[in-house]
């Protein structure tokens, strides 16, 4: 367990660097994967509560800061983000809240925006009443301004596909645009508590609602329940090192095949006692040492003779990753070719287009290195490896 904590660990600072730089739904998923690993990881509890908070998932809010709090009552700053949730002031908030959604929905756009507006001076971090404010204008035939709120939406959660959905179907004059985007209502359950202020992000978080059904509560149980029960399948250490590189430095692209390393000799019988699940997480902490011959050793082990898929396919991966880290680009070349081609839409499937197009044109292969980053551009418009590096290369 000690393995998985740690790894709970990585994925949380990852989370936090997606958050820094304003990738919301990337950091909730790291979150989850951490929370995957770490029922009991207090920070990452407290800060997918948060999250999704500002995407106004009060009752998902509550979810997580309510857990965070059943493990550690002591010194644990969940318990006042649930105080602020039973607060007077965040039920009159949720009741003004609903009276905009119900003005949407009953097409009373301007009287919508007014609502919405206001919330924003006193919220100006909460997503959704962005979104609400954008569909209102759009059915006003305000179609810059639409785009305009939706824009700064974005600015909070750069890479939401259904932001980018949103503002095609903007861009379309998309007539069904408010039924094709679910507002839920917010409901407000009695709970007793005391009143304490709320101060989270920049010191500054404003007062909310907690809309929390028992059925939701199940359904979040039963699904970590499941994860937990599959957990070896879905270990998964997503961008665990920084393969971006500063600069772009050209060396020579011969390879020394003396000093490559023989898969032949790597691919020995691991310890009797451990299964491909305990070598993965064995090369993972290699990684994170940056013990990178030890730890392609185990993903090579794991890529030709693992029998989970998800294992298999992550191992190919990292077995890349790892042999690039030590020059070994033939090596390097092999592993990122084989992810591409037998994995395609998997989890590192970008990462590895946008790695492998980096490590030919750092070698000097401009053609190549373009071919591979224009298929990056092509399949998965949206990745947040599109980055000025890229735009650079294929400019």
């Amino acid at each position: 367990m000690i393995e998985f904590k740690e790894l709970s660990k990585t994925y949380y600072n990852h989370a936090l660097n997606f958050l820094e730089e304003n990738y919301l739904t990337q950091s909730i998923e790291y979150l989850k994967r951490s929370i995957m690993l770490n029922k009991e990881n207090i920070e990452a509890l407290n800060l997918i509560g948060m999250c999704e908070y500002k995407n106004c998932n009060f009752e998902r809010s509550y979810y997580f800061w309510n857990k965070s709090y059943g493990y550690i009552k002591e010194n644990n700053i969940a318990n006042n983000y649930l105080n602020e949730l039973k607060s007077e002031e965040f039920k009159s908030f949720i009741m003004l809240y609903n009276k905009g959604i119900e003005s949407i929905e009953l097409g009373k756009y301007k009287e919508t925006i007014k609502i919405f507006e206001d919330i924003i001076k006193k919220n100006h971090e909460l997503i959704e009443p962005y979104i609400i404010i954008a569909i209102s204008y759009y059915n006003l035939k305000k179609y810059d301004i639409s785009k305009e709120f939706l824009d700064k939406a974005m600015l909070f959660d750069k890479q939401n596909d259904k932001y980018f959905k949103l503002l095609k179907e903007i861009d379309c004059r998309h007539i069904n645009i408010y039924k094709n985007w679910t507002i839920k209502r917010k409901k407000i359950i009695g709970v007793l508590g005391t009143v304490a202020s709320l101060s989270i992000l920049n010191n500054t978080f404003n007062y909310k609602n907690i809309s929390k059904q028992e059925d939701t509560i199940v359904n979040y149980e039963k699904n970590i329940s499941k994860i937990e029960q599959n957990l070896i399948n879905t270990v998964n250490e997503k961008n665990i090192l920084n393969t971006q590189l500063e600069g772009y430095k050209f060396v020579d692209s011969k390879i020394n095949l003396n000093n490559s390393i023989n898969e032949n000799n790597i691919l020995n019988e691991k310890d009797a006692d451990m299964d491909e699940g305990e070598v993965f997480l064995r090369a993972i902490n290699s990684l994170k040492k940056e013990e990178h011959e030890k730890a392609l050793d185990d993903f090579l082990y794991i890529s030709e003779k693992g029998e989970q898929t998800t294992l298999v396919g992550e191992s190919i991966f990292f077995s890349a990753v790892c042999a690039e880290k030590i020059n070994n680009n033939f090596l390097a070349e092999k592993y990122y070719e084989k992810y591409i081609s037998n994995f395609k839409n998997c989890n590192y499937y970008d990462d590895s287009l946008y790695n492998y197009g980096l490590m030919k044109y750092k070698l000097g292969d401009i053609e190549k290195a373009k071919k591979i980053l224009n298929k990056l551009n092509r399949e998965v418009p949206n990745s947040i490896f599109l980055n000025s590096k890229v735009k650079y290369i294929l400019k």
